[in-house]
């Protein structure tokens, strides 16, 4: 198991060690993208098992895709719906 450096990470990206929400909603957003990757990758597997076509197996898993994608786009764009309870409590 290899460790993962993120503020390095963070800091090619821009943010400095004073954006301590940004670092909360830069790793909600990469643990997100991970699950996504995961996601496909198991659609192209599901696909050739099933011997059905990628395209109908995505349009199949797509009840359970379009809302990870929508919470994606939700944390990215409107992050304070990421930060609530971290600024409830900090």
């Amino acid at each position: 198991m290899t460790s993962i450096n993120y503020d390095s990470e963070l800091k090619r990206a821009g943010a400095h060690s004073t954006h301590g929400w940004r670092k909360l909603t830069f790793l909600a957003r990469r643990h997100m993208l991970g699950a996504i990757g995961l996601v496909i990758m198991v659609l192209f597997v599901l696909a050739r098992v099933s011997r059905l076509s990628f395209e109908r197996t995505t349009i199949a898993i797509l009840p359970w895709l379009l809302p990870l994608l929508f919470s994606l786009a939700l944390i990215t764009y409107v992050p304070s719906i990421a930060l609530w309870l971290p600024r409830k409590f900090f």
